[in-house]
């Protein structure tokens, strides 16, 4: 009977131990869909400047459909353009334009401007030159 109980709570171990392996396996596994998922990129030439107003295209590189809600940052020269997203969801593997025609009055007048889009998983810096 002395030697069960050694045997039984090293069994025990074992299970608790390979639970908070499935546990942990599950968590990480959905973290990594959720960042591959969103992912995104800007085509060269995808963003452009036109009579002083700044137009953004996007590819979904991702695994799932992005929308413009996916957006948490969106930035010309530091000033927020989230307000100004094209609302619409992208499909995986298609692009669209994710901001069509933004003038941001005389600061886009001519020189480059600094571009910031991201989703929670990437964010991308891009240049554009307003002529």
């Amino acid at each position: 009977m002395k030697g069960i109980t050694p045997i039984i709570s090293i069994i025990i171990l074992l299970l608790i131990t390979i639970a908070l392996a499935g546990v942990a396996y599950t968590f990480l596994m959905g973290q990594m869909y959720t960042r591959i998922g969103s992912s995104f990129d800007i085509p060269i030439g995808g963003a452009f400047c036109t009579n002083g107003a700044i137009t953004i295209q996007v590819v979904n590189t991702g695994t799932a459909d992005i929308s413009d809600s996916d957006f948490t940052i969106a930035q010309i020269d530091g000033t927020d353009v989230t307000g100004s997203l094209v609302s619409g969801t992208i499909p995986p593997e298609e692009a669209a334009t994710l901001l069509s025609s933004y003038n941001c009055g005389t600061s886009c007048s001519s020189g480059y401007h600094t571009i910031d889009i991201g989703t929670k998983s990437l964010v991308k810096h891009e240049n554009v030159h307003c002529p």
